[in-house]
């Protein structure tokens, strides 16, 4: 027999919500935020010799490629080898900016109080917002086709939301908890007086003859019918609770189908073991030193 959750019914009211807000409060905190100010340097746009760009191209060509991998000529790679000189020249205009503000001659002009789930740069410069701490002034980050000067002026730490802010989430926790409360008395019930539907005999296999469970849920059960030593009793299988009793036992008939299934598994474990066994040997009788690639800067 097969109690499901989703068939309890709960009438649910605001002093049962807030009662089970107050004994987890904890669990609804307003998000990590950042006091930030900051300033955006456009990307310049400049004009360059050609022996600039000839230059650039002679150092980095393996930079500008196609989509099928292979280096774009000077030629074709001429629109990319502006942008980057455009952006080698803005790192530039942001660098002195930055010195200029950190000097305190020029003050940065946006101010913002961003949650940390809402920060926008890339995963790489917000990681260096978290990492900072109130008062530092950030070196320029690139971000698209800009630089950014961000100063982290606060941070400020979870707090827990008052009721209001957090009834809705605290709703949604508490009907799971009071459902999976009510169906477990349900079933300690239903056990009192068992009646279930007589499937027959069944193996570790048989997810097939589980009606009302998928195969996940099958398996889950079966695999703690199995260890179980009780005759009759309840398991949990996500949102459901089974109820089960045991009329008989019996060894299972041989199936010669399944030999080559148990004998691939045998072999691979003796050779699993063999292997470690072998490794072992080897650490014991010489040192085992890791390497490492030299990369250039």
């Amino acid at each position: 027999k097969i109690l499901n959750q989703d068939a309890i019914v709960l009438d649910i009211k605001d002093e049962d919500i807030k009662k089970y807000w107050e004994s987890n409060k904890d669990k609804y905190k307003s998000k990590p935020a950042y006091a930030l100010e900051f300033t955006e340097v456009a990307l310049v746009s400049k004009t360059f010799s050609d022996e600039d760009i000839a230059s650039n191209y002679s150092k980095f060509k393996i930079d500008y490629k196609k989509e099928n991998g292979k280096i774009k000529s000077l030629e074709e790679a001429k629109d990319d080898i502006l942008k980057a000189l455009n952006l080698k020249a803005t790192k530039k205009v942001a660098l002195k900016k930055y010195l200029k503000i950190k000097k305190g001659k020029e003050i940065l002009d946006n101010k913002s109080t961003i949650s940390e789930d809402k920060l926008s740069y890339s995963l790489a410069n917000n990681d260096k917002i978290k990492k900072s701490i109130p008062g530092d002034l950030l070196k320029p980050f690139l971000e698209g086709d800009k630089y950014i000067i961000v100063k982290v002026v606060n941070k400020i730490i979870p707090k827990v939301l008052s009721y209001e802010k957090a009834k809705n989430s605290a709703l949604v926790d508490y009907e799971k908890v009071a459902k999976s409360e009510k169906l477990d008395i349900e079933a300690n019930n239903a056990l009192k007086n068992f009646t279930g539907t007589n499937i027959g005999y069944i193996a570790r296999d048989s997810f097939d003859k589980l009606k009302g469970l998928n195969q996940e849920e099958a398996l889950g059960f079966l695999n703690k019918l199995f260890s179980s030593s009780e005759k009759m009793g309840k398991i949990n299988v996500g949102n459901k609770i089974v109820l089960y009793k045991i009329n008989d036992t019996r060894f299972a008939s041989y199936d010669k189908s399944k030999d080559e299934a148990v004998k691939t598994t045998i072999n691979n474990l003796y050779n699993q073991e063999l292997m470690n066994n072998l490794v072992k040997t080897l650490e014991n009788r010489y040192e085992v030193q890791s390497s490492s690639l030299n990369t250039k800067e």
